[in-house]
């Protein structure tokens, strides 16, 4: 840490995020940097539709919302049976150690 007494003039600043003494003219670090950054701007938001019910989706890369997603997943569990869910078109093609990993079978 620079001490005050140590430095000649008067170069140097506050750190606008935790008050230490830096020659830089904001910032001790980019982790103070990166602090701020990302409070001062908005982070992204889920603005993505569910495909059956129009609620928010659970995430980015999600079509469906947890309830809807929950009921898909039980779906599956209840009405497949392990061969009909090897042959599926998603599955068919994978290695023999994720077709049989699926929680609903596992």
């Amino acid at each position: 840490m620079i001490r005050k007494e140590d430095v000649i003039g008067d170069d140097l600043k506050e750190c606008a995020c935790c008050g230490k003494l830096t020659s830089n003219p904001r910032f001790c670090s980019r982790s103070c940097a990166a602090k701020t950054t990302n409070k001062e701007s908005p982070k992204r938001k889920i603005t993505t539709k569910c495909t059956r019910c129009d609620n928010l989706v659970r995430n980015y890369r999600s079509t469906l919302c947890t309830s809807c997603f929950e009921q898909r997943k039980l779906r599956f569990k209840n009405e497949l049976t392990i061969g009909e869910y090897r042959t599926k078109q998603s599955v068919a093609g994978r290695h023999g150690t994720a077709r049989i990993s699926w929680k609903g079978f596992a």
